[in-house]
Formats: C-alpha cells, sequence, structure tokens
C-alpha cells in the first residue's frame, strides 16, 4: 500500500465482528515491513479487511489466499438509488 501522506495516513485493519457504533469492529494492524519508497506491507490471512490510503477506502476479503474480491462499500449495504 501506499506510504503515508501530510495529510492522510495509510491504514490496514481486519473486520473481526460487528459494533454497535461503528457497524464494524476493526483490528488494526502494524506494517510487517516497509518498502524503499516508504509504502507499507502487510501480510493477510483468510478473513475480511478493510484498508484506506490516499483518501481510498476498500473492503477485502480473502479465501483461501486463492479468491480475492475487492469492494468500494462495506459488505452486506446496497447502494442508494
Amino acid at each position: 500500500m501506499s506510504a503515508d501522506s501530510r495529510k492522510t495516513r495509510t491504514w490496514m485493519a481486519k473486520i473481526i465482528g460487528t459494533h454497535p457504533v461503528y457497524k464494524l469492529d476493526r483490528s488494526f494492524m502494524n506494517c510487517d515491513y516497509k518498502g524503499s519508497y516508504g509504502e507499507k506491507v502487510f501480510r493477510l490471512d483468510e478473513g475480511y479487511y478493510e484498508a484506506y490510503y490516499g483518501k481510498r477506502r476498500q473492503f477485502i476479503h480473502l479465501n483461501n489466499r486463492k479468491n480475492r474480491r475487492r469492494f468500494t462499500k462495506e459488505p452486506g449495504t446496497r447502494r442508494r438509488k
């Protein structure tokens, strides 16, 4: 993932359940290492994750490290018409 900038921070969180106020209960992760240009590298196991970098937010579902799905909205929510 891209490096932190002056205006935004890059982070990754594992979704571990539901939360009464914030809808999703998250466990924020520390990066495993940083690349030569400051990009953050995370090693992920199976499960649901939320990523935020450069004003972009994505939801990622990893299944057996083979199938990967990305969402731009929270899983289970519908678009407004």
